[in-house]
């Protein structure tokens, strides 16, 4: 397991994962490890670029989490299988993913960036996908069952674009249409992911428009907590749900392709 080898690591004891060295940099709000080879002078810059995610995530989210990251930068392919025991297909497009490990009563949430492609990115695109992926971290997604997918990603898609100079009609450029509910769970997977998260985003942009971030922090806490999105927005808005979904279909058809 990766936390035996960073124990072995803490310990000053030689470590590797199956055989793959292990280098640890820490950052001031942050750990970063790099599994297979990965330069120091590369994990230092993720550290500082994490550090600087978690500040951003902290001006939204300010309690209820260590406002601190861990982030696991493998090398290649190979060991982001072997960590993630996500198959070779999930990472043709994906840029990061946090899980929880360590059981539920211990888990431990941990950042896994896709380093060969977003070898290929600019750090504008790099900074949000962190600031993305910290979200989750803040907001212990992963280990939180009854919140809808697209509220989950949709908070981190906001606050990873929040800031980072890209308009919203860039950032949801793959929207084609104008759909009358939000996307159910199993569009964030396959060939339409690109879109459920952009319609995703939406959704929290019409939030943070009625009632604004910390509002939207507000509603995302209360549906975490109870699993009814409706009666968390109706809570905290003091409106139907209905005319959110107005609001969000709005924005929809000013994006290009919407």
């Amino acid at each position: 397991m990766l936390d035996r080898a960073l124990a072995a690591h803490d310990a000053g004891t030689p470590s590797g994962y199956h055989g793959a060295p292990i280098s640890v940099v820490p950052g001031r709000r942050s750990v970063v490890v790099g599994v297979g080879g990965v330069a120091r002078a590369e994990l230092r810059r993720w550290a500082a670029a994490t550090d600087a995610a978690v500040r951003a995530v902290r001006t939204a989210i300010p309690d209820r989490w260590y406002a601190h990251a861990t982030v696991v930068v493998p090398a290649g392919r190979a060991e982001l299988v072997a960590l993630t025991g996500r198959g070779h297909r999930t990472w043709d497009r994906l840029a990061g993913l946090t899980l929880a490990e360590g059981g539920a009563d211990r888990a431990a949430l941990r950042i896994y960036l896709n380093a060969p492609l977003l070898a290929s990115t600019t750090w504008q695109a790099r900074n949000i996908v962190l600031r993305h992926e910290v979200t989750h971290v803040a907001t212990a997604a992963p280990a939180t069952a009854t919140t809808p997918t697209w509220l989950e990603e949709g908070l981190a898609e906001y606050l990873g674009y929040r800031g980072s100079g890209v308009p919203l009609h860039v950032a949801t450029r793959d929207v084609t249409r104008v759909p009358r509910r939000f996307p159910a769970d199993g569009a964030f997977v396959g060939a339409g992911a690109t879109e459920a998260y952009e319609l995703a985003h939406l959704g929290c942009v019409a939030m943070v428009e009625g009632v604004g971030v910390r509002g939207l922090l507000q509603v995302y806490r209360r549906t975490a907590a109870s699993g009814d999105f409706t009666a968390a927005w109706r809570a905290v808005s003091g409106t139907a749900v209905g005319v959110l979904l107005g609001r969000w279909r709005a924005l929809a058809r000013t994006v290009p392709g919407g």
